[in-house]
């Protein structure tokens, strides 16, 4: 069976980013038996100025581009989803988020940590600045303010500063093949069977 590894860059406070894992989510699912798939979720700050504690999403508002917002209801439509704004009252700092994601043991719990997270963010407006919450997300008692899981984030940020990504969702398969933003199923299905059989 053919393998193919998934680097999937994300924040957690990017609409993009959530409808994109869940609609992956669901094509790794499809390929299930065909393919040998690694899914592994990486780390991107969308707005790496946001301080500790977040900022008003009336702030946030005022950036938003004509039609965006039409534009994500038709793709969280296609997957079945909700965007829900009214109940997210401030644009958190994801960080700590993304550290937590670094402290856990394989790349499937990372996954699906990172499901869960972002989930929470969109359909409950779950403030995952809140430590309570994340260390609920926890497997073992990790000190998310540990040096190295700052230091190890950092370096997963830089390695997408190297990659040149500066839009999200973006794919990497096979660290060969990079895609910037969302894509239907179609799509990245068709690119993942095409990374499967690459010779690199």
């Amino acid at each position: 069976m053919n393998s193919v590894t998934i680097e999937f860059y994300t924040d957690f406070i990017c609409p993009w980013c959530y409808i994109g894992k869940e609609r992956m989510t669901k094509v790794v699912a499809s390929l299930k038996g065909q393919l040998d798939i690694t899914l592994i979720p990486k780390p991107y700050l969308l707005y790496p100025t946001i301080p500790l504690g977040g900022i008003d999403k009336s702030v946030f508002a005022k950036k938003t581009k004509p039609g965006m917002g039409r534009s994500l209801r038709d793709e969280a439509a296609i997957e079945q989803l909700e965007l829900n704004y009214r109940k997210i009252e401030r644009i958190p700092n994801s960080r700590l988020a993304h550290k937590l994601i670094s402290t856990l043991p394989d790349n499937e719990l990372k996954w699906n940590r990172s499901l869960e997270i972002i989930r929470d963010y969109f359909q409950r407006g779950q403030n995952i600045e809140d430590e309570q919450y994340l260390k609920a997300k926890l497997e073992s008692n990790h000190n998310l303010h540990d040096t190295q899981y700052e230091d190890q984030l950092k370096e997963e940020l830089e390695e997408a500063e190297e990659l040149n990504i500066s839009l999200v969702p973006t794919i990497r398969l096979n660290k060969a093949v990079v895609m910037p933003g969302l894509h239907t199923a179609e799509v990245w299905t068709r690119y993942i069977q095409r990374a499967s059989v690459m010779k690199l």
